[in-house]
């Protein structure tokens, strides 16, 4: 979430968790400025399917069992911010409290 005026920009974190930048097309990035970041982990689809046929009672849930902490899912809680810079590749490492 942008502290300054400005777009939203989106990543997902992949197996190894790592994760690249949107804000408009994929892979482009994010504009220059400071953000607050917001982590949310839900499972995926597949996962969600076996726990809908094992009777799991979280399968109803759209975000499954949450593994990262749920202060990290509000710009207001989460605590994290960044720093993007106008530089051709900005690295960050985030760390998130598990749940």
């Amino acid at each position: 979430v942008p502290e300054q005026e400005g777009p939203s920009p989106r990543g997902r974190i992949d197996a190894e968790g790592k994760f690249t930048l949107r804000t408009y097309d994929k892979g482009d990035g994010a504009p220059e400025g400071t953000y607050r970041v917001i982590v949310l982990q839900p499972f995926p689809p597949e996962t969600l399917s076996a726990l809908r046929r094992s009777n799991d009672p979280h399968h109803n849930k759209p975000s499954g069992i949450p593994i990262v902490s749920l202060k990290h899912a509000s710009p207001v809680t989460s605590g994290i911010k960044q720093q993007v810079e106008a530089v051709e590749e900005n690295v960050f490492q985030i760390v998130v409290q598990p749940r």
